[in-house]
Parts: C-alpha cells; sequence; structure tokens
C-alpha cells in the first residue's frame, strides 16, 4: 500500500509540477505580449505627439467640455488681437459678455485690435444650410446671430472714435468647416483655435483643435482664416433694421 500511495504522490506532485510549469510559462508569454504591446502603443504614441509637435498642434479637444474654461477667460489672456470667425457666437456669449472684454481689451492698449465675422443673417440661403447643418429652425439662427450683432454694434457705438477704428465687426457669406479664435496671430505665431461642427449634432459635442508653434500648417490655417475676415463685409445696424423690415412687407403680403 505505501508503494501505491508513493507513487500517486509522485504523479500528483508532477502533475501539479506540470501545471505551475505551464501557468508560468503562460505567465512569462503574456508578459512578452503585453510588453510587446505597450511598446507598440508607446511607438505610436510618440510617432502621434512627434507629428502634432511638429505641426504646431498643442491641444485636441473632443467636445466643448474638454476646454475646462470659459471663452471669456480664454480671450483675456490675448494681449495684441483677437480674430474670431464664427456662426453666431449666441451660446458662448451667455457664459460671460464678450463686449464687456472687447471694451477693456481696447481701453488698455492703444494697439490692440479685434475682428468678429459671423454668418451673414441677410443671407436667407446660406442661413438656411448653416441651420440645416445645426438641426435648428432657420428663424432661431438669424435671431442668435442678429442679437450678437446688435451687442457687438451697441458696444463698437459706445467707444472712443480712436477705439472704433481698431473693432471691425463683419459678416461673411460662407460656411468655413467650423469656426475660429486667433489671438496674437501673426503668420508664424500667436495662438489658432478650431473648431468644427458636427452636422445635425449638439454644438456642444463640437471637437476642436489649438496651434501655437510655427508650422506649414499652423501657416495655411492663419491664410485661410485670414482671408475668411478679408472677404467678410462691414455690417451696421441699418443693414439689420433693413433686413427686418424685409421679413415684416413679406409676412404682410402673406
Amino acid at each position: 500500500m505505501g508503494i501505491f500511495s508513493n507513487l500517486a504522490l509522485d504523479i500528483i506532485g508532477s502533475v501539479i509540477a506540470a501545471v505551475i510549469g505551464w501557468m508560468f510559462s503562460k505567465w512569462i508569454k503574456n508578459r512578452i505580449v503585453n510588453r510587446k504591446i505597450l511598446h507598440e502603443q508607446n511607438r505610436l504614441l510618440i510617432a502621434i505627439g512627434y507629428e502634432f509637435y511638429k505641426e504646431g498642434l498643442t491641444k485636441f479637444h473632443f467636445s466643448r467640455d474638454d476646454y475646462g474654461r470659459t471663452l471669456s477667460s480664454y480671450l483675456d489672456t490675448a494681449t495684441t488681437s483677437i480674430s474670431i470667425v464664427s456662426i453666431s457666437l449666441g451660446l458662448t456669449n451667455k457664459e460671460g459678455r464678450f463686449t464687456d472684454l472687447f471694451r477693456k481689451k481696447l481701453a488698455q492698449n492703444d494697439h490692440f485690435v479685434i475682428a468678429v465675422s459671423l454668418i451673414n443673417p441677410n443671407n436667407p440661403s446660406l442661413i438656411k444650410v448653416v441651420a440645416d447643418t445645426l438641426d435648428i429652425q432657420p428663424d432661431k439662427l438669424h435671431n442668435e446671430i442678429t442679437e450678437m450683432l446688435k451687442d457687438l454694434l451697441d458696444c463698437h457705438q459706445h467707444l472712443t472714435t480712436a477705439e472704433r477704428s481698431r473693432f471691425k465687426i463683419l459678416v461673411h457669406d460662407c460656411f468655413p468647416m467650423g469656426s475660429v479664435i486667433m489671438l496674437d496671430a501673426t503668420p508664424t505665431s500667436g495662438t489658432i483655435q478650431i473648431e468644427t461642427k458636427l452636422y445635425k449634432t449638439a454644438r456642444n459635442d463640437s471637437f476642436g483643435f489649438q496651434l501655437t508653434r510655427e508650422s506649414s500648417f499652423f501657416e495655411r490655417n492663419y491664410t485661410a482664416w485670414s482671408r475668411v475676415i478679408a472677404d467678410s463685409k462691414k455690417i451696421e445696424r441699418k443693414d439689420l433694421s433693413r433686413q427686418r423690415n424685409r421679413k415684416l412687407e413679406k409676412g404682410g403680403k402673406k
């Protein structure tokens, strides 16, 4: 009986040793595989990071929640200029009145310049296209833009003559890929923040990125967005009233 007991113990011991050996080899193999995966992930991250760095891309925002600050506080970091191309600025203006910030910036620095260009509310075809993209009613979008322009024009009216010359309020008749904010921007320096508009998606879910280093990508974006501003046209309070009158006349004919 003792011989069989010893034999059984030897067999059990061999099985346990084999199981332990198998588990250990599998653990080693998994560690090697995981290290390879980790190494590959690190290699990809470094490669992507290098491309971002080379092209001047320093931040990527997957939604507006990723900004971690209000737009007003971001604009307040500018020291020489603010350039904005946007649809309406309506929603973000609720974070804090931009006009108060603009007035302060223009008064503090005699060389500070501001340019704001919004979608032309007097272009019904463009309003319809943009409203459809944002999945809102054209009248709602038209009102957003008009109210923002009124705020800007009221601010402009209460500035000094010198300050008015450094504050451009414009409208554009195109629908760029999204919107942009350029702070202290030149072809080779400054900050460019670009935000896209996803089709029929909440504006809070818009993603974007920031460029802060000299690169060909930075220069291309600066040139393209500056071109939008250059092609934009000045708008005055009477232009908004004229559009309102046209709508009233149209309604009266019905």
